[in-house]
């Protein structure tokens, strides 16, 4: 009983300094930050000058506390960046991914190249319409948040083990996929994704199928016209309705 109750004491304590954030030199013997080797750094490359540091550091630093690995800012050199080099530029880091924080008008809002854990997010977009500071920073974080997932995973089909949305790190993760095509659950996603983009399913079937569910074209051959004249036609013997005490016999 003793020996359950300083374990439940040790892990209340140990819970007391994980809420409290920081123990500094107090009664607990100070915060410490222990690396294991290799733990791989993932590097914000920032390149860009329009929005305040501080506005992107914020959410860079909740990604590094809520995932517990080696994520940094750093400033890149400014100026047009070449995805090209971004592999490069990479390993001289040091680093196992990043992201590029771009300011180009020429590039979409965000690139991701997914199976070598990179990106680029481009803040001219962001600022096209001149956001209020409190818009604009929702947008840097929920485009930083979103991209850094795309990156990593968060497209696991997670109950689907065979499919080939699985994540996959470079040619030989997509090389061991067990499977090159959508599992149901990656395919409903992708319907309802396509639909809120605005794309629009085709209808198919024969014609005389089209005739009767109502989106045919007009005929154009004698086949067709006489299809579409037996589906459209009246009826020729009415519809009679009967008294109720008849319908009941």
């Amino acid at each position: 009983m003793k020996l359950q109750a300083l374990a439940f004491v040790s892990v209340a304590l140990a819970a007391a300094v994980a809420r409290s954030g920081t123990d500094g030199n107090g009664e607990f013997g100070g915060d410490i930050t222990v690396w294991p080797d290799n733990a791989g750094l993932f590097l914000f490359v920032d390149t860009q000058s329009r929005i305040d540091g501080g506005a992107v550091e914020k959410p860079i630093a909740e990604l590094a506390a809520d995932f517990n690995i080696d994520i940094r800012r750093i400033a890149g050199a400014p100026g047009e960046v070449d995805v090209r080099k971004i592999p490069a530029e990479l390993k001289g880091y040091g680093a196992k991914g990043g992201i590029w924080i771009v300011d180009d008008p020429a590039l979409p809002v965000s690139l991701a190249a997914i199976e070598d854990g990179w990106g680029v997010l481009n803040v001219a977009p962001i600022l096209s319409d001149e956001p209020a500071a409190a818009v604009l920073a929702l947008r840097v974080k929920k485009y930083i948040n979103r991209l850094f997932a795309d990156l990593h995973g968060i497209g696991d089909p997670v109950m689907m083990p065979a499919c080939v949305m699985k994540p996959a790190v470079g040619m030989k993760g997509v090389d061991a996929l067990v499977c090159s095509t959508f599992s149901p659950e990656s395919t409903g996603k992708i319907i309802s994704a396509l639909a809120s983009a605005g794309y629009k399913q085709r209808k198919f079937g024969t014609y005389y199928d089209a005739c009767e569910e109502g989106w045919a074209p007009a005929p154009t051959n004698a086949v067709q016209k006489a299809i579409w004249d037996k589906v459209h036609q009246l009826p020729t013997k009415p519809i009679k309705i009967q008294p109720p005490d008849a319908r009941r016999k």
